[in-house]
């Protein structure tokens, strides 16, 4: 079954989560604040379950800080 990732990029960190096609959460993850945002986008990847990484098809990516 596909998952589908949502990403959000805020002042403090950012945070994770799967979904799977009925809307049910599968996974979340969180990261605090980095210099980099490059560097907190792996960290919320390596954090997810491989078996959950090979299943994403589609990933949707939102920032709320300036």
């Amino acid at each position: 079954m596909a998952l589908f990732l949502g990403i959000d990029f805020g002042t403090s960190g950012a945070r994770a989560i799967v979904i799977n096609a009925n809307c049910e959460i599968v996974a979340q993850t969180r990261v605090s604040a980095s210099p980099h945002w490059d560097q907190m986008l792996w960290q919320l990847l390596e954090a997810l379950p491989i078996e959950v990484r090979s299943r994403l098809t589609r990933i949707a990516i939102n920032g709320t800080s300036s």
